[in-house]
């Protein structure tokens, strides 16, 4: 009898899927909920956006300008599904969006949050699915 074994290829792709597919799934639960309470950005990435702000100022809106709004505003779970990518992103409450594709520079990625304790659990898992 000839004994097959898994290709460690097909399995790393089949794992990728998988965990998309969670993450698809946390972030479609959090898609239909009005807004949440803005918790802050973890401040390496903080760090990051102010040097990438200083060498590309017209490619963002300042990092600071953005967290005032999201304190002010509260977020919102939004996909910006390009080509089914199913991009997933955080942006203002008041944002604005066409169809379940995302226009505009005020947004950033559930893994630039940062986790606080009273925060939704399905958004923590959001967060921690993201930066894995």
């Amino acid at each position: 009898m000839k004994e097959s074994f898994p290709n460690p290829e097909q399995l790393e792709k089949d794992e990728k899927e998988r965990k998309k597919k969670e993450f698809i799934a946390l972030a479609e639960g959090l898609a239909s909920q009005e807004k949440f309470p803005f918790p802050g950005i973890d401040p390496d990435v903080y760090a990051r956006f102010k040097v990438e702000e200083e060498q590309y100022p017209e490619y963002s809106i300042p990092i600071d300008e953005l967290i005032q709004r999201f304190e002010k505003e509260g977020f919102r779970v939004v996909f910006g599904d390009v080509e089914n990518n199913q991009d997933v992103f955080i942006v203002p409450a008041g944002g604005h969006d066409v169809g379940s594709f995302y226009v505009g520079k005020d947004r950033l990625f559930p893994r630039h949050l940062k986790i606080s304790g009273d925060m939704d659990e399905i958004l923590k898992k959001l967060i921690e699915a993201y930066k894995k």
